[in-house]
C-alpha cells in the first residue's frame, strides 16, 4: 500500500468523530440553502450562529447544533 494512502486512512480513522461532526454540519447548512431560499437571505456567518433577514426585514437567528 502507498505510505501516503496509509498516512491518510490513518488521519480519517483518527479523526472520524470530528469528520462525522464537520460532515453533519455540512449537510444541515446545505440542506437549509436548498430547502428553504425564499425565506431568508443569509447575511452572517458566526462560530455556531447566521443571521437571516426575512422578506419583512425582520431578523432571525439560527443556531447550528454542534453535536
Amino acid at each position: 500500500v502507498n505510505p501516503r494512502i496509509r498516512l491518510i486512512k490513518e488521519i480519517i480513522k483518527k479523526h472520524q468523530s470530528q469528520i462525522k461532526i464537520i460532515s453533519n454540519k455540512i449537510l444541515k447548512i446545505n440542506n437549509l440553502i436548498i430547502l428553504k431560499p425564499e425565506e431568508g437571505h443569509l447575511v452572517e456567518m458566526r462560530r455556531d450562529k447566521f443571521n437571516f433577514y426575512s422578506k419583512s426585514k425582520e431578523k432571525m437567528f439560527l443556531w447550528v447544533d454542534s453535536t
